[in-house]
């Protein structure tokens, strides 16, 4: 961790809708209200020439404003949304106007302008350090080491995933490593739901790239079952909350494709167990064109449907159900079920329970993808009436 950091505004290309997601960016992470006014003031005048904005980053970015007059401007904002979402065909929203190419490349020069400014207010020595205070490591992994941090400005704790640059300098396919680890932040900060990690800034500071997360007091899944199997109504409420996150995810065009206990964070609120679905780094987005030409392996071994494993460029949401299935299995038993190895039956107390859900776990987990659950709602509403 080096004493002065640089925070760079990460690059994003030339298309509208990751400049406006360049523009979420800097009304999100500018630490200077007067770049974030002209940002929503931006914001304002996109809307009102017909670019597609994302409702609900607005209702975020609002409610979570501290500045009067940067709020106000979300405010108007969001006001004028809801006026065309009112009167489609009101000429005064300009609703139906039709993007000119040199409207679109005004539109990127002027948050281009705006990404200087952002630069300009977070290039300086110590920017890093000026928002958030190490606390202490809380975790290692292959490829990354997390902290817990407390955010200066709203005394908030958070936990901050770094890549390792040591690791780093070792691999051949650097820059798509780096890439995926953006493409993480920017999944995440996406996305809202109480079963997932939040996502709330990702940069890079002092050379070292950074990803400001939610902190959850708890332990992953997989070190809970180290000390003994899931008792079934624990189980029950923790695979329901599963289901939850993963069909929100599907629904917005997410397929998680690393679904296993070490990325399921557990712990206890209101005298209940919660899970929060974590580690999004080899996440497919849908909406993401720029796929790979080459057929590649992602996710880990004994957790992933033989299709992932053959092409994860081709996986889609039953991919994500096979894993849960592998998951549910190891709640329920202790063990992991490993690819080269037959089903064994989960015994449960109740022999009725123990048939049932031994088929909705053979039916998760078959090898052809027709013939598992379709959905998370699916799987869901199954496993509801279960017990």
């Amino acid at each position: 961790m080096s004493d002065h950091r640089k925070t760079n505004f990460i690059d994003i290309t030339v298309p509208i809708t990751s400049d406006i997601v360049a523009l979420y960016e800097i009304l999100r992470s500018s630490i200077d209200p007067g770049v974030r006014i002209k940002a929503s003031a931006h914001l304002l005048k996109l809307i009102e020439n017909g670019v597609d904005v994302d409702r609900e980053v607005i209702l975020d970015l609002f409610g979570s404003e501290k500045d009067i007059k940067v709020a106000t401007e979300l405010k108007r904002a969001l006001n004028k949304l809801k006026v065309i979402e009112t009167y489609p065909k009101d000429p005064t929203s300009k609703y139906d106007k039709k993007l000119s190419p040199e409207e679109e490349a005004s539109i990127v020069t002027e948050i281009e302008k705006l990404k200087r400014l952002y630069d300009k207010s977070s290039k300086e020595d110590g920017a890093f350090e000026k928002k958030y205070r190490i606390i202490e490591r809380i975790a290692d992994g292959g490829m990354g080491r997390i902290y817990k941090a407390f955010k200066l400005e709203d005394r908030q704790v958070v936990a901050i995933k770094f890549l390792l640059l040591e690791e780093l300098a070792k691999q051949n396919d650097r820059e798509r490593i780096i890439a995926r680890f953006r493409r993480e932040g920017e999944i995440l900060k996406r996305l809202s739901h109480p079963n997932i990690i939040r996502g709330f800034e990702y940069g890079e500071a002092g050379g070292e790239y950074f990803l400001v997360m939610e902190h959850v007091e708890g332990e992953t899944l997989e070190d809970r079952l180290k000390r003994s199997p899931l008792d079934f109504q624990t189980f029950k409420t923790m695979a329901l909350q599963l289901c939850d996150a993963v069909e929100y995810l599907h629904k917005h065009q997410i397929i998680h494709r690393d679904i296993k206990p070490g990325n399921i964070l557990i712990f206890e609120a209101e005298k209940d167990m919660r899970i929060k679905l974590c580690d999004f780094g080899l996440a497919k987005d849908k909406k993401d064109k720029k796929l790979s030409r080459f057929a590649f392996s992602a996710g880990t071994d004994d957790y992933i449907s033989p299709q992932q494993a053959r092409d994860a460029r081709d996986a889609d949401e039953r991919d994500d159900i096979y894993s849960m299935g592998k998951t549910f299995y190891e709640m329920l038993t202790g063990r992991t079920l490993r690819n080269d190895e037959p089903y064994v039956e989960i015994e449960l107390g109740k022999s009725a329970v123990s048939s049932r859900i031994n088929e909705v776990m053979r039916k998760c987990i078959s090898p052809d993808r027709k013939d598992r659950w379709q959905t998370g709602d699916e799987l869901r509403n199954v496993l509801r009436s279960l017990g």
